[in-house]
Protein backbone atom coordinates (compact mmCIF):
# COMPACT_ATOMS: atom_id res chain seq x y z
CA UNK A 1 0.00 0.00 0.00
CA UNK A 2 1.08 3.78 -0.71
CA UNK A 3 2.58 4.47 2.42
CA UNK A 4 0.54 7.96 3.84
CA UNK A 5 2.10 11.57 4.26
CA UNK A 6 3.21 12.57 7.19
CA UNK A 7 4.37 15.96 9.02
CA UNK A 8 8.07 17.14 9.95
CA UNK A 9 7.21 16.54 13.71
CA UNK A 10 7.01 12.71 14.05
CA UNK A 11 9.95 12.47 10.85
CA UNK A 12 11.98 14.92 13.15
CA UNK A 13 11.18 12.57 16.25
CA UNK A 14 12.23 9.29 14.53
CA UNK A 15 15.64 10.77 13.11
CA UNK A 16 16.09 12.06 16.46
CA UNK A 17 16.01 8.34 17.62
CA UNK A 18 18.47 7.42 15.56
CA UNK A 19 20.78 9.77 17.07
CA UNK A 20 19.92 9.40 20.53
CA UNK A 21 22.95 7.17 22.91
CA UNK A 22 21.57 4.35 24.45
CA UNK A 23 23.04 5.27 28.22
CA UNK A 24 22.00 8.63 28.53
CA UNK A 25 18.85 8.88 26.14
CA UNK A 26 19.90 12.22 24.61
CA UNK A 27 21.15 13.41 21.33
CA UNK A 28 25.10 11.65 20.40
CA UNK A 29 27.76 14.36 22.31
CA UNK A 30 31.18 13.46 20.92
CA UNK A 31 30.15 10.22 19.72
CA UNK A 32 32.39 7.56 19.51
CA UNK A 33 31.82 3.98 17.60
CA UNK A 34 32.54 0.93 18.93
CA UNK A 35 34.06 -2.13 16.79
CA UNK A 36 30.43 -3.39 16.77
CA UNK A 37 28.98 -0.18 14.89
CA UNK A 38 26.94 1.29 18.00
CA UNK A 39 27.86 4.30 19.15
CA UNK A 40 27.35 6.24 22.55
CA UNK A 41 28.79 9.11 24.16
CA UNK A 42 32.72 9.89 25.23
CA UNK A 43 31.30 10.80 28.43
CA UNK A 44 29.07 7.49 29.24
CA UNK A 45 31.31 5.58 27.18
CA UNK A 46 33.92 6.67 30.00
CA UNK A 47 31.69 6.19 32.52
CA UNK A 48 31.22 2.34 31.98
CA UNK A 49 34.65 1.92 31.91
CA UNK A 50 35.10 3.31 34.99
CA UNK A 51 32.59 1.56 36.31
CA UNK A 52 33.32 -1.94 35.40
CA UNK A 53 35.89 -4.09 37.76
CA UNK A 54 39.12 -4.77 37.02
CA UNK A 55 39.78 -7.21 33.68
CA UNK A 56 35.99 -7.14 33.27
CA UNK A 57 35.08 -7.62 29.38
CA UNK A 58 33.42 -4.53 28.21
CA UNK A 59 29.65 -5.40 26.11
CA UNK A 60 27.75 -2.98 23.90
CA UNK A 61 24.95 -1.76 25.82
CA UNK A 62 22.87 -2.23 22.29
CA UNK A 63 23.74 -5.59 20.82
CA UNK A 64 25.50 -6.88 24.34
CA UNK A 65 28.76 -7.65 22.21
CA UNK A 66 31.64 -8.25 24.43
CA UNK A 67 35.41 -6.61 23.52
CA UNK A 68 37.46 -7.79 26.06
CA UNK A 69 39.35 -6.00 28.78
CA UNK A 70 41.02 -3.24 26.26
CA UNK A 71 38.73 -1.63 23.47
CA UNK A 72 39.37 0.34 20.33
CA UNK A 73 36.70 2.95 19.84
CA UNK A 74 37.06 5.57 16.97
CA UNK A 75 35.55 9.01 17.47
CA UNK A 76 32.80 8.76 14.89
CA UNK A 77 33.45 12.20 13.05
CA UNK A 78 30.62 11.67 10.47
CA UNK A 79 27.79 11.18 13.04
CA UNK A 80 29.22 14.18 14.81
CA UNK A 81 28.49 16.16 11.60
CA UNK A 82 24.80 15.15 11.39
CA UNK A 83 24.56 15.46 14.64
CA UNK A 84 25.07 19.32 14.39
CA UNK A 85 23.01 19.53 11.07
CA UNK A 86 20.38 17.37 12.84
CA UNK A 87 20.51 20.33 15.91
CA UNK A 88 20.35 23.46 13.79
CA UNK A 89 18.24 22.27 11.24
CA UNK A 90 15.99 21.33 14.71
CA UNK A 91 16.40 25.49 15.90
CA UNK A 92 15.95 26.54 12.32
CA UNK A 93 12.50 24.47 12.01
CA UNK A 94 10.99 26.03 15.24
CA UNK A 95 11.20 29.75 13.80
CA UNK A 96 9.65 28.47 9.96
CA UNK A 97 5.61 29.11 10.26
CA UNK A 98 3.84 25.77 11.60
CA UNK A 99 2.03 24.90 7.93
CA UNK A 100 5.39 24.82 6.10
CA UNK A 101 5.95 21.75 8.22
CA UNK A 102 3.14 19.53 5.86
CA UNK A 103 4.93 19.91 3.12
CA UNK A 104 7.42 17.93 1.76
CA UNK A 105 10.96 18.94 1.71
CA UNK A 106 13.26 17.49 -1.07
CA UNK A 107 16.07 18.69 0.45
CA UNK A 108 15.26 16.45 3.38
CA UNK A 109 14.98 13.57 1.25
CA UNK A 110 18.90 14.19 -0.21
CA UNK A 111 20.16 14.78 3.61
CA UNK A 112 18.39 11.04 4.86
CA UNK A 113 20.07 9.47 1.93
CA UNK A 114 22.93 11.17 2.37
CA UNK A 115 23.19 10.15 6.11
CA UNK A 116 22.33 6.30 4.97
CA UNK A 117 25.13 6.21 2.38
CA UNK A 118 27.39 7.88 5.41
CA UNK A 119 27.51 5.70 7.98
CA UNK A 120 27.18 2.45 5.85
CA UNK A 121 30.44 3.45 4.62
CA UNK A 122 31.76 4.45 8.08
CA UNK A 123 30.37 1.81 9.73
CA UNK A 124 31.25 -1.03 7.03
CA UNK A 125 34.66 -0.48 7.28
CA UNK A 126 34.60 0.11 10.81
CA UNK A 127 32.95 -2.90 11.86
CA UNK A 128 33.82 -5.79 9.48
CA UNK A 129 35.23 -8.17 12.36
CA UNK A 130 34.63 -11.51 13.81
CA UNK A 131 31.05 -12.34 12.14
CA UNK A 132 30.34 -9.33 10.22
CA UNK A 133 31.77 -8.93 6.77
CA UNK A 134 31.23 -5.54 4.83
CA UNK A 135 28.30 -6.79 2.85
CA UNK A 136 26.48 -7.56 5.87
CA UNK A 137 26.89 -4.38 7.73
CA UNK A 138 26.31 -1.96 5.06
CA UNK A 139 22.95 -3.82 4.40
CA UNK A 140 22.47 -3.63 8.04
CA UNK A 141 22.52 -0.02 8.11
CA UNK A 142 20.97 0.76 5.40
CA UNK A 143 18.05 -1.30 6.55
CA UNK A 144 17.78 0.76 9.84
CA UNK A 145 17.42 4.45 8.33
CA UNK A 146 15.78 3.40 5.53
CA UNK A 147 12.96 1.86 8.08
CA UNK A 148 12.59 5.95 9.66
CA UNK A 149 12.33 7.53 5.82
CA UNK A 150 8.67 8.29 5.35
CA UNK A 151 8.86 9.68 1.78
CA UNK A 152 9.65 5.71 0.61
CA UNK A 153 6.28 5.46 -1.06
CA UNK A 154 5.44 1.40 -1.09
CA UNK A 155 4.40 0.24 -4.33
CA UNK A 156 2.48 -2.52 -5.73
CA UNK A 157 1.76 -3.90 -9.53
CA UNK A 158 -1.67 -3.30 -11.28
CA UNK A 159 -2.60 -6.66 -13.27
CA UNK A 160 -4.78 -5.07 -14.73
CA UNK A 161 -2.49 -3.36 -16.63
CA UNK A 162 -0.41 -5.72 -17.44
CA UNK A 163 0.86 -6.75 -21.09
CA UNK A 164 0.01 -10.32 -21.95
CA UNK A 165 3.73 -11.35 -21.96
CA UNK A 166 4.35 -10.03 -18.79
CA UNK A 167 4.11 -13.02 -15.66
CA UNK A 168 3.73 -10.88 -12.35
CA UNK A 169 4.38 -12.67 -8.75
CA UNK A 170 1.65 -13.25 -6.42
CA UNK A 171 2.28 -10.31 -4.33
CA UNK A 172 2.45 -7.93 -7.11
CA UNK A 173 5.96 -6.89 -7.08
CA UNK A 174 8.05 -8.55 -9.18
CA UNK A 175 7.28 -9.14 -13.12
CA UNK A 176 8.66 -10.77 -15.99
CA UNK A 177 9.11 -11.13 -19.45
CA UNK A 178 8.28 -14.60 -20.96
CA UNK A 179 7.52 -15.87 -24.93
CA UNK A 180 4.37 -17.32 -24.72
CA UNK A 181 0.86 -14.82 -24.57
CA UNK A 182 -0.95 -14.80 -21.30
CA UNK A 183 -4.85 -15.28 -21.24
CA UNK A 184 -5.54 -12.39 -19.30
CA UNK A 185 -9.24 -10.86 -19.69
CA UNK A 186 -9.66 -7.86 -21.63
CA UNK A 187 -9.53 -4.52 -19.77
CA UNK A 188 -9.10 -1.16 -20.76
CA UNK A 189 -6.25 -0.24 -19.16
CA UNK A 190 -4.13 -3.42 -20.43
CA UNK A 191 -1.05 -2.08 -22.29
CA UNK A 192 -1.62 -4.33 -25.86
CA UNK A 193 1.24 -2.96 -28.18
CA UNK A 194 3.89 -2.69 -25.60
CA UNK A 195 5.06 -5.40 -23.05
CA UNK A 196 4.58 -2.61 -19.93
CA UNK A 197 2.98 -2.66 -16.76
CA UNK A 198 2.38 0.18 -14.21
CA UNK A 199 1.95 0.32 -10.65
CA UNK A 200 -1.57 0.53 -8.70
CA UNK A 201 -0.88 3.85 -6.91
CA UNK A 202 -0.28 6.50 -8.48
CA UNK A 203 0.81 10.31 -6.82
CA UNK A 204 0.14 13.68 -7.34
CA UNK A 205 1.82 15.79 -5.36
CA UNK A 206 4.93 16.01 -2.73
CA UNK A 207 8.07 14.14 -2.89
CA UNK A 208 7.96 10.40 -3.44
CA UNK A 209 10.92 7.48 -3.93
CA UNK A 210 10.74 4.30 -5.05
CA UNK A 211 13.72 1.73 -5.59
CA UNK A 212 13.62 -1.09 -7.85
CA UNK A 213 16.01 -4.38 -8.94
CA UNK A 214 16.29 -4.76 -12.82
CA UNK A 215 17.91 -7.59 -14.86
CA UNK A 216 17.97 -7.73 -18.52
CA UNK A 217 16.43 -5.36 -21.12
CA UNK A 218 14.27 -3.13 -19.31
CA UNK A 219 12.68 0.51 -19.13
CA UNK A 220 12.04 2.03 -15.47
CA UNK A 221 9.90 5.08 -16.14
CA UNK A 222 7.61 7.65 -14.83
CA UNK A 223 4.06 8.06 -16.41
CA UNK A 224 0.77 9.80 -16.42
CA UNK A 225 -1.72 7.86 -15.16
CA UNK A 226 -3.39 8.60 -18.53
CA UNK A 227 -1.11 6.81 -20.89
CA UNK A 228 -2.18 5.14 -24.08
CA UNK A 229 -3.14 1.94 -23.45
CA UNK A 230 -3.98 0.47 -26.69
CA UNK A 231 -1.31 2.01 -29.27
CA UNK A 232 2.35 1.76 -30.34
CA UNK A 233 2.57 5.43 -28.97
CA UNK A 234 1.98 4.22 -25.82
CA UNK A 235 5.60 2.97 -25.12
CA UNK A 236 7.62 4.58 -22.05
CA UNK A 237 9.58 7.26 -23.54
CA UNK A 238 8.12 7.66 -27.18
CA UNK A 239 5.52 10.32 -26.11
CA UNK A 240 4.89 13.56 -23.98
CA UNK A 241 3.59 11.06 -20.95
CA UNK A 242 6.50 9.43 -19.96
CA UNK A 243 9.78 9.90 -19.37
CA UNK A 244 12.14 6.23 -19.28
CA UNK A 245 15.49 4.71 -18.06
CA UNK A 246 16.77 2.29 -20.63
CA UNK A 247 19.10 -0.57 -20.32
CA UNK A 248 19.56 -2.31 -23.62
CA UNK A 249 20.75 -5.71 -24.32
CA UNK A 250 24.22 -4.76 -24.24
CA UNK A 251 24.38 -3.19 -21.17
CA UNK A 252 24.22 0.19 -22.48
CA UNK A 253 21.97 3.73 -20.56
CA UNK A 254 19.69 5.81 -22.41
CA UNK A 255 17.03 8.11 -20.87
CA UNK A 256 14.17 8.86 -23.35
CA UNK A 257 11.25 11.32 -23.51
CA UNK A 258 9.15 12.43 -26.32
CA UNK A 259 11.16 9.93 -28.52
CA UNK A 260 14.70 11.43 -27.80
CA UNK A 261 17.09 9.63 -26.97
CA UNK A 262 20.11 10.44 -24.59
CA UNK A 263 23.17 7.87 -24.48
CA UNK A 264 24.02 8.38 -20.97
CA UNK A 265 27.47 7.83 -20.15
CA UNK A 266 27.78 5.14 -17.27
CA UNK A 267 26.80 1.75 -17.08
CA UNK A 268 26.17 -0.16 -14.34
CA UNK A 269 27.67 -2.06 -11.38
CA UNK A 270 24.45 -2.60 -9.11
CA UNK A 271 21.57 -3.97 -10.07
CA UNK A 272 19.22 -1.61 -8.13
CA UNK A 273 17.60 1.58 -9.31
CA UNK A 274 16.44 4.54 -7.22
CA UNK A 275 14.08 6.94 -8.98
CA UNK A 276 12.76 10.45 -7.14
CA UNK A 277 9.51 12.02 -8.22
CA UNK A 278 9.55 15.70 -6.99
CA UNK A 279 6.32 17.03 -7.99
CA UNK A 280 7.46 20.91 -6.35
CA UNK A 281 10.58 20.96 -8.16
CA UNK A 282 9.57 19.43 -11.38
CA UNK A 283 12.05 16.59 -11.42
CA UNK A 284 12.35 13.18 -12.46
CA UNK A 285 15.49 11.34 -10.80
CA UNK A 286 17.16 8.43 -12.10
CA UNK A 287 20.03 7.20 -9.64
CA UNK A 288 22.06 3.50 -9.25
CA UNK A 289 22.00 2.17 -5.65
CA UNK A 290 24.91 0.75 -4.56
CA UNK A 291 27.33 1.48 -1.18
CA UNK A 292 26.85 5.14 -2.63
CA UNK A 293 24.74 6.58 -5.13
CA UNK A 294 25.58 7.18 -9.04
CA UNK A 295 23.51 9.79 -10.45
CA UNK A 296 21.91 8.28 -13.57
CA UNK A 297 19.94 10.95 -15.37
CA UNK A 298 17.39 14.02 -14.24
CA UNK A 299 14.48 15.12 -16.38
CA UNK A 300 13.10 18.61 -16.11
CA UNK A 301 9.18 17.94 -15.80
CA UNK A 302 6.07 20.15 -15.06
CA UNK A 303 4.07 17.56 -13.53
CA UNK A 304 0.61 18.43 -13.68
CA UNK A 305 -1.25 15.09 -13.72
CA UNK A 306 -1.15 11.79 -11.67
CA UNK A 307 2.18 10.02 -12.24
CA UNK A 308 2.60 6.18 -11.96
CA UNK A 309 5.35 3.76 -11.91
CA UNK A 310 5.78 2.26 -15.42
CA UNK A 311 8.27 -0.96 -16.25
CA UNK A 312 8.65 -2.21 -19.23
CA UNK A 313 10.32 -5.47 -19.80
CA UNK A 314 11.89 -6.72 -23.24
CA UNK A 315 13.70 -10.32 -24.50
CA UNK A 316 12.93 -13.22 -22.51
CA UNK A 317 15.97 -14.74 -23.15
CA UNK A 318 17.80 -12.02 -21.32
CA UNK A 319 15.51 -13.91 -18.15
CA UNK A 320 14.41 -10.02 -17.68
CA UNK A 321 12.58 -9.22 -14.81
CA UNK A 322 12.24 -6.42 -11.93
CA UNK A 323 11.05 -6.19 -8.87
CA UNK A 324 9.69 -3.64 -6.57
CA UNK A 325 11.62 -3.36 -3.32
CA UNK A 326 8.88 -2.80 -0.85
CA UNK A 327 11.19 -3.54 2.78
CA UNK A 328 14.63 -2.18 2.00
Amino acid sequence: MARCMVSWLPQKSQLKQLLTCPVCQDIFEDPRQLPCGHSLCMRCLDGMLKSRSLGQPFSCPNCRACFGPLIGVHKSYTLHSIVEDFNAASHQEEKKPREQSDHVNYNRVLFLLLAVTIICICNAFLCSVENHTLTETVQRQHTLLLRYHPEITDLTLNKDTASPYLVMSQDLLTVQRVNDEQLYPPHPARFTEAPQVLSTQCVSSGSHYWELEAEGYWDIAVAYESISRKTRFGSFGNNQESWSLTHDRKGRLFAYHEGVKVKISKSLMHNRVGVVVDFQKGAITFNEVGAMWNHLHTFKASLNQPVCLGLGLYKAGLHTRISVKKNL
